[in-house]
Parts: C-alpha cells; structure tokens; sequence
C-alpha cells in the first residue's frame, strides 16, 4: 500500500510540474498578447494590410496580414472582409478584436490550470483532494469553461457591432466542446462532494 502511495505521489509530482510550466507558458502569451494589443493601438490604422498570397506545394491561396509591412501570419478573410455601411473595412478594429479574444482566452485557460495545479499539489503533499476547497475550485473551473466558450464569439459579436454597425460572430463546435467539458468539471464536483460526505461518515465510525 506505501509502494503504491509513493508512486502516486511520484507520479503527481511530474504531473505538477508539467502544469506549473503551461501555467508560465500561458502567461508568458497572455503577456504577449496585451503588449502587442497595446501596440496595436496606438498604430494607426492604414499601416494595417491584407494581402493575398500563393504559398505551400500546392499554390494555394491565403489572406495574410501586414502589418507596417510585416508579416504576421495567416488571417480569415471572413472576419477581416467585414464591410461597415459605408463599405469601408477596418483591419486594425477587426486585429484588436482578436488579440482581446486571444489574451482573454488565455488567461481563463491558465485559471483553469492554476486550479487544477492547486488540486494536485494537494494530493502530492499526501492529503485527500476530497475537501469543500477542491469542490469550490472545480465548480469555478466549470464556470470558466463555461466562460471561455461563450465570452469568445460574444466578444466577436459585439466587437463587430460597435465597428461594423452588424453582428458578425459564431459560435464554433470548439465552442460547444468546451461548454461540455464545463460540463463535465461541475459533475466532478459534485463526485468530490458525494466524496466527502462519504469520508465524513467513514470518520464518523472511525
């Protein structure tokens, strides 16, 4: 049973530390996101291009963005192609938009991890996860999922509105994927508490 233990607890520990490390990963790109949401800002907004370029073995054909004549990768033209009623397009709105969407995304992401590296930095220090403080973390990981799969195309639709004078977002299956595994967190939850209530009673006879 202690061999067993110890290898649990082994395992955790790599597990622990793999999730320390996306956690600073994520937040070195979150970072990264505002500073370059901030840049963006204060550029003005005819530096901002989409061109079309041929590229990979078969020619095909992609929608790039430039920026102050630098590359800064591939772009959907659905969202960048948005006219206002007066036919005018607008890049640097449309750029901004995204890189809010990204950075908030990631920073919900990187809660979710911190969360979830709490609970595992519990089990590692050899204490039982099934605590009121874990069932109250996975039900703000729930409701963090839930937020990163709607605050998205929410985002989108009202970034799009105030620009564009038109709604122009979606909600995408990637969306619908992360509203299930929110889902998912609160049943695990409510485990956790059933969990409890059965280590209570056990005590209790102890």
């Amino acid at each position: 049973m202690e061999k067993s233990l110890q290898k649990l607890k082994n395992g955790m520990r790599v597990d622990t530390i793999i999730t320390l490390a996306i956690c600073i990963i994520l937040g070195i790109f979150a970072l990264a996101n505002i500073v370059e949401t901030v840049v963006c800002i204060t550029k003005d907004a005819s530096v901002f291009q989409i061109e079309l370029s041929d590229t990979g073995a078969n020619q095909s054909q992609e929608y790039r963005l430039y920026i102050e004549g630098k590359e800064y990768g591939v772009v959907d033209y659905n969202n960048y192609g948005l006219y206002d009623w007066d036919g005018n397009t607008n890049y640097k709105a449309v750029t901004i938009i995204s890189k809010i969407k990204e950075t908030i995304n990631c920073l919900i992401v990187e809660s979710i991890l911190i969360l979830l590296y709490l609970i595992l930095l519990t089990v590692k220090k050899g204490n039982s996860p099934f605590t009121k403080k874990s069932v109250v973390m996975l039900r703000i990981m729930a409701g963090l999922c839930i937020a990163l799969a709607l605050l998205s195309p929410v985002i989108g639709m009202v970034g799009s509105f105030v620009t564009f004078g038109h709604y122009a977002g979606k909600i995408s299956a990637m969306n619908l994927y992360i509203l299930i595994m929110g889902v998912v967190f609160g049943l695990i939850g409510e485990i956790f508490k059933y969990g409890i209530m059965l280590q209570e009673d056990s005590d209790s006879i102890a």
